[in-house]
């Protein structure tokens, strides 16, 4: 079974029909059979991102199991804080920096992403992340 890391962009996208990405989110969301992961760090900057009126849609997403939220415990936010530090000339905003270090945790290569500096990024294993919309 594919298993996928989700960034915002596509959560925005997927949720708000003016988006110029919608179709792309859409058509990816309606084809995917895996699961896909992300964190509440990437769920809060959605939140943020919607409009008002397309927020009662994120949540009950998330409840059907359009993603599930992984949890950074308090011994790894050093890590988080790391992953920022080298990527400081990006820079690496914090939601980007949780989905790059719970690919290196969970050993997750595939990420879905309208953002183009995941293709910069690397796990602390030096893995590159393969981007599922580009």
């Amino acid at each position: 079974m594919q298993r996928v890391i989700v960034d915002t962009g596509p959560i925005v996208a997927l949720h708000n029909r003016r988006e110029r990405s919608h179709a792309r989110a859409l058509r990816f969301f309606d084809g995917f059979a895996g699961v896909a992961f992300t964190t509440w760090a990437v769920v809060t900057e959605s939140w943020h991102l919607l409009p008002a009126h397309r927020r009662d849609r994120l949540l009950p997403w998330l409840e059907r199991g359009g993603a599930h939220i992984v949890h950074v415990p308090e011994d790894e936010i050093a890590r988080v804080h790391q992953l920022m530090e080298r990527y400081r000339d990006r820079p690496m905003a914090l939601a980007d920096a949780t989905l790059v270090w719970l690919a290196g945790r969970e050993r997750l290569a595939d990420i879905v992403t309208l953002d183009g500096g995941f293709e910069i990024y690397r796990t602390a294993a030096g893995a590159r992340l393969v981007n599922h919309l580009a």
